[in-house]
């Protein structure tokens, strides 16, 4: 027999999102939002800034190579590293999303970008 130890449990909330999570839900109640488009519109915005930040080398070869002296070849050689490490890359990610979930495994390739972003002014030799 079940007892009453086996009610339905509310949704796990990680430490420290309390304030956002009452915004949001202060949010979806007084507006009738439905909290997919909240999750649809953040996935979008995250995904065009993240897929900018990966375009901008291709519109810097010429000003890399003015500045640093580098080659197209060069500058482009490391795009096509970046794009053929990406491609490799994804199925593996796949497997990552599953073991370790969506939101832990988006926060840390989020801060990866934001990490590579800021070491690239220090950026002097190919």
């Amino acid at each position: 027999m079940r007892g009453t130890t086996d009610a339905v449990k509310p949704p796990y909330r990680a430490p420290g999102h309390a304030c956002l999570h009452v915004a949001m839900s202060v949010v979806v109640r007084q507006r009738k939002f439905h909290y997919a488009w909240i999750v649809a519109v953040v996935t979008f915005v995250v995904l065009m800034m993240t897929a900018g930040f990966r375009s901008v080398p291709g519109v810097f070869i010429v000003p890399l190579g003015k500045e640093f002296g580098w080659s197209h070849a060069l500058v482009g050689g490391a795009i096509s590293i970046n794009l053929l490490l990406f491609g490799l890359g994804a199925p593996f990610a796949a497997a990552i999303v599953e073991r370790f979930g969506v939101r832990r495994v988006t926060v840390f390739a989020l801060c990866q970008v934001a990490v590579g972003a800021g070491l690239s002014v220090f950026m002097t030799q190919p």
